[in-house]
């Protein structure tokens, strides 16, 4: 597969790719265990879905303890203070930082980690599952993954982790414009469900909520390209689609990756956050046309054997 210069040629090989891969997952549906598991999740979630196929997003409360975040925050706050386990951060580039991950950025990285919160938007956890202790059973807790289940009808693999602290400076990054997740532009996989877990509790615009226009998977402004800025959407949508997902430590924020959003940039406090996203099959398709580098997510393997159906780990490094 070979990304082009025609965004809307991605767009349908990336959606032929998607229901090529679907219905190959779907195969596992014919062991009885798994097919009943489906069954059951999708009269389990029946209402929740039909919404969340109309709106794209939907916040739901309480359904981790709410410990269970913060002992998860309190230890990323001690790697972050003892700078341990923490991905590459790039230097900036004026007051733009592009992503650790990027090939296009420079090739330079902080040596100085003093004074983080003021040297760039973002620091995030490297190798999340296996440094994070809590981490496993939020990522496959029972009624996240029920819900999933229901929404590919087959059992889902896990595509991406990132645990990641927003500072509130002057620096923005890449995730704080409008965009859709995967093409046009690159092969990535047309759909996939976004998992947001907030650390700190986000009740007003000012702390950095995730942003979204509802609705905007069903009513895409243009599939020329992926990225927005603040005039194109505010002269396409109305303003009551534009929304802030808001939501306390505990509460699950599930949205689809065609939906249009955006990262609130934090002004009054640091925001923490995991961002988990499921798929059934490699979130990038093809890896050569992209212009970050997509590192394979390290689980270990006494983790592994916890899982009710081993399939849910089927694209991970088992370590």
């Amino acid at each position: 597969m070979k990304t082009t210069n025609n965004y809307l040629v991605d767009h349908f090989t990336a959606l032929k790719k998607y229901y090529t891969d679907l219905a190959v997952r779907l195969d596992l549906n014919q062991t009885p265990s798994i097919a009943n598991y489906v069954n059951e999740c999708v009269k389990k979630e029946h209402k929740w879905l039909k919404q969340f196929e109309n709106d794209g997003l939907i916040t739901v409360k309480n359904v981790v303890d709410k410990t269970k975040i913060l002992d998860i925050k309190s230890e990323v706050e001690e790697f972050i203070t003892e700078r341990k386990h923490l991905n590459p951060i790039r230097k900036p580039q004026g007051k733009f930082v592009v992503p650790s991950d990027s090939k296009k950025a420079t090739k330079e990285f902080l040596e100085d980690l003093t004074n983080l919160e003021s040297k760039t938007p973002t620091v995030s956890i490297q190798d999340p599952l296996i440094n994070l202790k809590g981490l496993f059973s939020l990522v496959f807790h029972d009624e996240i993954i029920s819900k999933i289940t229901a929404y590919f009808k087959t059992l889902p693999m896990l595509t991406f982790v990132k645990v990641v602290k927003h500072f509130p400076n002057d620096f923005q990054s890449s995730v704080n414009e409008w965009h859709v997740d995967g093409p046009p532009g690159s092969i990535g996989s047309s759909k996939l469900l976004k998992v947001i877990y907030y650390l700190d509790d986000i009740n007003n615009l000012d702390e950095g909520p995730y942003c979204y226009i509802k609705g905007s998977h069903l009513d895409r402004m243009t599939y020329n390209k992926r990225s927005f800025s603040d005039n194109e959407i505010n002269n396409y949508y109305p303003e009551e689609k534009i929304k802030q997902a808001y939501a306390q430590c505990g509460d699950v924020v599930f949205t689809r990756g065609e939906l249009t959003h955006k990262a609130g940039k934090p002004i009054t406090k640091p925001r923490t956050l995991i961002i988990v996203n499921y798929c059934i099959h490699e979130e990038y398709l093809d890896t050569k046309g992209l212009d970050f580098i997509v590192d394979k997510i390290k689980i270990k393997k006494q983790d592994v054997s916890k899982l009710k159906f081993q399939n849910l780990s089927d694209n991970l490094i088992k370590i």
